[in-house]
């Protein structure tokens, strides 16, 4: 592994039992001057993105962000998918949807010639 990464946490405000963690974790690439790159995508943390340059504090051999200090060009696109059924994400309205044809395909079958 390289020397040059760690592991920065992030700590998250939990509301109304989401996120289901109260902190994350992102690979970094060290800098100087306890600056560090963001070096993957985040999952729950917001407001930062893969290739931004953060600013972290060491505490027993953990890293922590303390400060965004500039941007890396890139954005994060996050889809949050609400469901009453916990074992299936986007809940079964979801899977009878992307199982059964779109009403595009439906109605050009319909009009096909025979």
């Amino acid at each position: 592994m390289d020397k040059n990464r760690i592991k920065v946490l992030f700590d998250l405000d939990v509301e109304d039992d989401y996120p289901i963690v109260s902190s994350e974790s992102l690979w970094a690439v060290m800098g100087s001057n306890n600056e560090c790159i963001i070096g993957s995508i985040p999952f729950y943390v917001q407001g930062v993105s893969y290739g931004d340059t953060i600013e972290f504090d060491e505490e027993e051999n953990y890293y922590y962000c303390v400060n965004i200090l500039k941007s890396g060009g890139h954005s994060t696109l996050k889809e949050h998918r609400m469901c009453d059924d916990p074992r299936v994400a986007g809940g079964p309205d979801v899977l009878s949807k992307s199982a059964a044809p779109s009403q595009a395909e439906t109605k050009h079958k319909a009009t096909e010639p025979a």
